[in-house]
């Protein structure tokens, strides 16, 4: 009679100790990692992994928006620069159009003038972005992906800023006729690249927008995420604490019974 109470006791008490070193197991592994064990959410375990999948997605869009703005960054340089060089043709041909200049004096205008054709093609052919060249035309279509629907074409902002490209190719002040005509010219350059330019600044800020949006919706999905499967620490720790008291309990009371038992067996058999 006394084994089998003993026995039922010490059952009880195993079963008791086990759970509570399960639960204090289960509890440092959650505070250690500061996240939800897999049993414990099971079935939202499907929809963590979604929502993984779609913030590592938005932020690799973010970073190849970023990339997008960045070269098109580049471009606005490069093409400030050309507008320098149109700016500066224009005031020599203004300057070779007065009727009190000779040709030796506009002769040496147009040198100044072929010097700036020379650079405004160095600058347009010289400028890349990963070794994509932005500004002599033969960038085509650049397809930024941002995330899963269809990417943004930035190409229609990057024109061909060449010397040929803007029509000053043949600009020549040598005569009082010739630098009066190429006022024409020079002006229409100066518009055909500001319209680029504000291409240019019409798709960074699309861009930007994108990005911002993407970045709004990367941290909502990651505060959902965080909700299914973050530990709350302070809550978690307590049930720590409360699974080692009950088990350092129960494995002293399980001691006491084993002493208990022990101790009645001697007395029944007669032993010391």
């Amino acid at each position: 009679m006394l084994n089998a109470i003993s026995g039922n006791g010490q059952f009880g008490l195993s079963q008791s100790i086990n759970k509570n070193f399960s639960n204090m197991n289960k509890s440092a592994q959650r505070i250690a990692s500061g996240k939800m064990l897999p049993s414990d959410n099971a079935a939202g375990i499907a929809i963590i992994n979604q929502m993984t999948a779609e913030i590592n997605g938005m932020q690799k869009g973010m970073q190849n928006g970023q990339d997008g703005m960045n070269m098109l960054n580049v471009a606005g340089g490069a093409m400030g620069s050309i507008g320098g060089d149109l700016q500066r043709m224009r005031e020599l041909a203004v300057q070779a159009s007065n009727g009190t200049l000779n040709d030796d004096n506009r002769a040496a205008i147009q040198a100044e003038i072929t010097q700036l054709q020379d650079n405004i093609n160095q600058v347009a052919g010289g400028t890349d972005f990963n070794g994509t060249k932005l500004l002599d035309g033969s960038a085509g279509s650049v397809n930024i992906q941002l995330d899963s629907n269809a990417p943004i074409d930035v190409g229609s902002a990057l024109p061909d800023a060449t010397a040929a490209g803007l029509g000053v190719d043949t600009v020549d002040v040598s005569t009082q006729a010739g630098a009066q005509s190429a006022l024409d010219d020079i002006d229409a350059a100066l518009a055909t690249l500001g319209d680029s330019q504000a291409t240019l600044g019409a798709q960074t800020n699309r861009l930007e927008g994108a990005v911002n949006e993407l970045s709004v919706r990367s941290e909502n999905t990651a505060g959902a995420r965080s909700r299914l499967q973050d530990v709350d620490m302070a809550s978690e720790m307590m049930k720590m604490k409360m699974s080692s008291i009950a088990l350092e309990a129960g494995i002293a009371t399980q001691g006491k019974l084993l002493n208990f038992s022990s101790t009645a067996l001697s007395l029944i058999t007669g032993n010391n």
